[in-house]
C-alpha cells in the first residue's frame, strides 16, 4: 500500500502549477479536507541573497504568486469546502494572499496624497475633528490616515526586529525596503492580474566604468527615479512656496523612494 502522503498528492492533483505552489497546495488540501501538520525542523536551506537584484525577483515572485492566489481564492469563494472553513483560516488565506504587494500600493497612494494636500488651499491645522467626521474634507482625513499609516510602518518594523532579532536597525531597512521595492511589488501584482509579464525583468549589469554603471542603474530603475526626482522637484517648489513642513515631508519620502536606485547601484 502506498504511503498516505503519496495518495493525498494523487488525490489532489499534486503540486499546483502556481509560482507559490506550496500555499495552493496547502489551501487544495485544506478543500479536500486533510489536516496539516508543523514540524519545527529544518529539512533545507534556500540559497541566500547576495544582490538587490536577486532581492527585488524573489518580492516579484512572491507579490506575483500572492495576487495570483487572491484572485483563485476569489474566485472558489462559493466552494462548499471553502464556505465550511473557519473564519480564522479564511483570515489567514486572505492575509497571505494579499500580501505586501497591497501594502506597497498604500504606500503610493498615500505619497501621492501627500502632494495633493500640500499643495491644497487647506491646511491639516485648520480641520476640526467635526470636519472629520462630516468628511468635509476627505483627502485631508485620508492624509492623516497616511501621516499615522506611515509612522506605524516605522516603528512596527523596528519593534518585532528589537524583540526577535535584538536590532532595530533590521527594522528600519525593512522600512525602507517596503518602499525601494514598492513599485516591483504593484507591477508584479498588476501583471498577474492581467496574466502578464512572469518576470520582473532586472538584470545586474556588468559595466566596465561608473559612467555605464549609473546608465544601466537609471535604465533599470527607471519608473522609481522618476518618481522621487518628481518629489524632490516638487519639495523644491513647496519650500519656495514657504511650506516648510510641506517640503520636508516630500524630500523625506523622495529619499525614501531614490533608495531603489542607491541599492541597484550599490549591490547590483
Amino acid at each position: 500500500m502506498r504511503p498516505h502522503k503519496e495518495i493525498a498528492l494523487d488525490r489532489i492533483g499534486g503540486f499546483p502549477e502556481y509560482i507559490i505552489e506550496d500555499t495552493f497546495f496547502s489551501l487544495e488540501s485544506d478543500m479536500h479536507n486533510y489536516t496539516s501538520i508543523y514540524l519545527p525542523k529544518v529539512y533545507a536551506y534556500g540559497k541566500p541573497i547576495t544582490t538587490f537584484t536577486d532581492l527585488v525577483k524573489q518580492q516579484w515572485r512572491y507579490n506575483y504568486g500572492d495576487t495570483q492566489f487572491m484572485l483563485y481564492y476569489m474566485n472558489r469563494m462559493k466552494d462548499p469546502s471553502i464556505k465550511k472553513q473557519t473564519l480564522m483560516s479564511k483570515i489567514d488565506y486572505v492575509t497571505h494572499g494579499l500580501g505586501m504587494n497591497y501594502v506597497s500600493i498604500i504606500l503610493i497612494m498615500f505619497t501621492i496624497m501627500s502632494v495633493l494636500i500640500i499643495f491644497s488651499a487647506v491646511s491639516p491645522s485648520q480641520v476640526t475633528v467635526t470636519d472629520l467626521v462630516q468628511a468635509k474634507y476627505i483627502t485631508t482625513a485620508m492624509e492623516i490616515l497616511g501621516i499615522s499609516t506611515f509612522v506605524m510602518s516605522i516603528l512596527a518594523p523596528m519593534a518585532l526586529t528589537k524583540i526577535h532579532f535584538k536590532s532595530m536597525r533590521k527594522g528600519f531597512m525593512v522600512f525602507m525596503l517596503n518602499f525601494s521595492l514598492s513599485f516591483v511589488r504593484t507591477k508584479a501584482a498588476i501583471a498577474a492580474s492581467t496574466n502578464s509579464n512572469p518576470r520582473a525583468g532586472w538584470a545586474k549589469g556588468e559595466e566596465s566604468n561608473m559612467k555605464n554603471k549609473i546608465v544601466h542603474t537609471l535604465k533599470t530603475t527607471m519608473t522609481e527615479t522618476a518618481f522621487s526626482s518628481s518629489l524632490l522637484v516638487l519639495g523644491l517648489f513647496a519650500f519656495l512656496l514657504n511650506n516648510v513642513y510641506g517640503a520636508v515631508w516630500l524630500l523625506w519620502y523622495a529619499l525614501l523612494y531614490s533608495s531603489t536606485f542607491v541599492l541597484f547601484y550599490k549591490y547590483g
